[in-house]
């Protein structure tokens, strides 16, 4: 530990397969790291040829490790791949397409240090995102703070709440913990955890330093109905392998949680029940004033039509003979009154 942090060199492995232009993204991420120095591990699971001078040039004065997988192996696989090569000693992990913020890096190693732990991980920005196959472009829909939590065993042993990507290990971890289980094709990294965590609680930095993109439900298994099946197996594996570390007490904490999470589940239904009441009592309040409206604009109609058709008149009554004598006869009283006055005396001077 007497080693300057400064100094130390961080891996990170990016697991990348058929997604060049999102890998770009990611790799400019770390490339804009305030930490140095760096070194990326990046694994090709098996994907598309890559253009490695793209690459390195997009990383700048990052170093630049390439494994190439000649089958997709799945993403265990390809992170222990990327581990083997790493030559860092500290690890993490960035998928390509997720993104650091330029902190990242620099924040996990100072909490690693300061704590004098093994693990730390920060808090994720999820950003959902729709792809548009039409154009070619994305659309960023909803951002929100993925589920901060001080790290506790038995809540991760209810569920994953750590995404990978907001992680640092000291390299020992591998060789202590073992890698990831290739058997798994889902859930790896929560296996790993599990493993990890039971030797020795994690450093939790309350702070975003990673954008974890999650994006439609049709575009990623995890979200969608129709790959839920596959999933059942994995999660069935993690759960019995780690049933032994369900002691009293983190029955006791998960129980718990579980109830707590129940309660807020009813007290958001309730809350959307009488937000729901509100709506429809304002729904109905708007659709009286709709027909108090309707019927006012209606009213304003028949008052225009009703001006309309006395200006007709006016005017037919204006084009007669007998409107035109009326004209004459009033213009000549006019001049009478103005000379005689109201009174029948002449007004004018000398008469």
């Amino acid at each position: 530990m007497g080693q300057d942090v400064t100094q130390a060199l961080v891996s990170i492995v990016v697991r990348t397969k058929d997604r060049p232009k999102l890998l770009q993204r990611a790799l400019r991420s770390i490339a804009a790291q305030t930490y140095r120095p760096l070194e990326v591990v990046l694994v090709n699971d098996g994907g598309c040829d890559l253009d490695l001078d793209v690459a390195g040039k997009t990383l700048n004065d990052v170093e630049l490790s390439y494994v190439r997988l000649e089958t997709n192996r799945g993403r265990a696989a390809a992170a222990n791949a990327g581990v083997l090569q790493c030559r860092g000693d500290y690890l993490g992990f960035l998928d390509d397409d997720d993104e650091f913020y330029p902190d990242h890096v620099r924040s996990l190693v100072d909490a690693l240090n300061e704590a004098g732990r093994s693990v730390a991980y920060s808090d994720c920005e999820m950003v959902t995102r729709i792809y548009d196959f039409e154009t070619m472009s994305h659309e960023e829909t909803e951002r929100r703070v993925l589920r901060s939590r001080d790290f506790s065993l038995a809540e991760l042993l209810l569920e994953n709440y750590i995404p990978l990507i907001a992680t640092l290990f000291r390299r020992q971890v591998f060789a202590v913990s073992g890698g990831f289980d290739e058997e798994l094709i889902a859930y790896e990294d929560w296996d790993f955890f599990l493993r990890c965590g039971s030797r020795e609680p994690f450093v939790h930095l309350p702070k975003v330093t990673a954008k974890y993109i999650q994006w439609s439900p049709q575009e990623q298994i995890a979200q969608s109905p129709a790959h839920w099946d596959l999933l059942d197996g994995p999660y069935r594996k993690v759960v019995t392998k780690h049933r032994g570390k369900f002691t009293p007490e983190t029955v006791r904490v998960v129980r718990d949680e579980l109830n707590r999470r129940i309660e807020e589940a009813e007290r958001q239904t309730l809350e959307i029940c009488r937000r729901d009441e509100g709506i429809r009592g304002l729904t109905a309040k708007a659709r009286e004033s709709e027909s108090l409206i309707g019927e006012l604009r209606q009213r304003c109609g028949d008052l225009e039509e009703e001006l309309r058709e006395r200006e007709r008149q006016l005017q037919f009554m204006q084009a007669g003979r007998g409107w035109r004598l009326l004209v004459r006869y009033y213009r000549l009283r006019d001049r009478i009154l103005r000379v005689f006055g109201k009174g029948g005396v002449c007004n004018r001077g000398g008469v």
